[in-house]
């Protein structure tokens, strides 16, 4: 184009520069007269690019003219819908005018954009870590309902939150979003940083009621355990652990299933995660099973240890705890066994008799005390157990009154084969002995 052919290039900047004089003078921008604007910019821009040269006069004002716009960017970014503008028309990145929302969106007050940014991403990747760790920890093992609705919706802010800032279309949205609810576009970053924050908070919550859902899963163990839904019951008591690993209850219930599975490595695992918790149902079970495996002195250690952890919450509870009771009955029958097998153990070895029996002999007395309360008995799943024991005791000392020992341990162990109440295999065998002693003494048996 030639310097002032017939002046069209030049009434062109002239209409520009009128344009902006009128958007300058009016109180605020009206949509049409912005529009008009852009619409005479959209107007060079096609003229230069049909024409080879307008000259170096035209091109100074040009730049002249656009710097006076993009001074004006602040007060037009109000003024329209820009992205939905854009998205409309099918504007090029290039024509730049379309563009001043953004413009003004990275001229914050005080010229902090990197610091809102960089707390935005650090504070989403945060996010991102902390989805996975709560997803690993949900989804461990097979997953039901309630493990898809906790993890689901915030996985889905997240993967919106990653489109909307990562892809051009995502902050567009985000920018007609602002727009409709009257953000200044300066506050765009500060607002980005919102459903950041909003969904940290909710990761956070999710966080904190871990224990809820993990005691939630230990129930649901608990009931699928009574059902002979062994599987189930494992996976939900796993599942409970990895949600909280300080869930005492389900590492012992889960160490209890592992011994009703016969999965013995197993049990003594988890039972010393619940004992090293204080929870003295796991010392318990743990001496019984060194017992079984002739480790008399750890058993010995680990129930006294039991013993001194209800003896302490004895002192703490002013009423009759039965629970406590039932605790303490098992762990002095348990240990006045270890000390009876201990005992024999010793004698075989040494070849020595007899041997005193004596602190035996009184751990099974006070158990069987306990077990003899009227108001406890409910509470007693094995009182022939102790009885049992005592026979022993009484026997290896040649006291004659093993024999009345021998019939309560007959009875009482016998109600429970009858009402098929019984888990402990010694029990069957101690009965299966008491039923030999009594037969010998001429005793007769139902």
């Amino acid at each position: 184009m030639k310097d002032n052919p017939s002046g069209a290039f030049r009434a062109l900047l002239d209409e520009y520069e009128s344009a902006l004089q009128r958007r300058q003078n009016e109180a605020e921008s009206a949509p049409e007269s912005v529009l008009g604007l852009l619409r005479t910019r959209d107007e060079i821009d096609r003229a230069l690019e049909r024409e080879r040269t307008v000259g170096k006069e035209n091109l100074d004002r040009l730049l002249a003219l656009d710097r006076h716009l993009q001074e004006q960017a602040g007060a037009l970014a109000q003024a329209l819908d820009w992205p939905a503008y854009r998205h409309s028309l099918g504007v090029s990145p290039k024509s730049w005018w379309w563009h001043l929302d953004t413009l003004v969106e990275s001229e914050t007050p005080e010229k902090l954009v990197w610091l809102w940014q960089g707390a935005r991403f650090g504070l989403w990747t945060i996010n991102l870590g902390l989805l996975g760790t709560l997803a690993g920890r949900f989804f461990s093992g097979a997953s039901g309902l309630m493990e898809v609705f906790t993890i689901a919706l915030p996985s889905l802010l997240v993967l919106m939150q990653a489109n909307n800032e990562l892809t051009a279309s995502g902050r567009e949205g985000f920018n007609r979003l602002f727009n409709r609810l009257n953000i200044p576009p300066r506050w765009y970053e500060a607002a980005r940083f919102v459903p950041t924050v909003v969904l940290f908070g909710g990761l956070l919550g999710i966080w904190f009621t871990q224990p809820q859902f993990s005691e939630e899963m230990n129930r649901q163990g608990s009931k699928a355990e009574e059902r002979g839904q062994w599987a189930r019951a494992e996976r939900d008591f796993l599942k409970a652990l990895a949600l909280n690993g300080a869930n005492l209850n389900a590492a012992y219930n889960l160490g209890n299933l592992y011994e009703e599975l016969q999965n013995f490595d197993s049990a003594k695992k988890y039972y010393m995660i619940a004992a090293k918790g204080g929870v003295a149902d796991a010392y318990n079970n743990l001496g019984r099973l060194y017992i079984r495996q002739n480790q008399y002195s750890e058993a010995i250690l680990l129930l006294n240890d039991g013993l001194a952890i209800v003896e302490n919450q004895e002192r703490q509870t002013e009423d009759v705890d039965p629970e406590l009771n039932k605790v303490k009955y098992s762990l002095l029958k348990n240990l006045g066994w270890a000390k009876l097998r201990q005992g024999e153990s010793f004698s075989r070895a040494n070849q020595l008799k007899p041997i005193d029996y004596t602190d035996a002999k009184f751990q099974l007395q006070v158990a069987i005390g306990i077990a003899s309360d009227p108001e406890l008995k409910s509470s007693i799943l094995n009182p022939g157990a102790a009885h049992c024991l005592l026979a022993m005791v009484l026997e290896a000392e040649q006291s004659p009154e093993s024999l009345d020992q021998w019939r309560q341990c007959y009875d009482l162990v016998g109600q429970r084969l009858g009402a098929r109440d019984i888990r402990n295999p010694e029990e069957e065998a101690w009965f299966a002995l008491a039923k030999q002693k009594l037969t010998l003494a001429g005793e007769s048996l139902p």
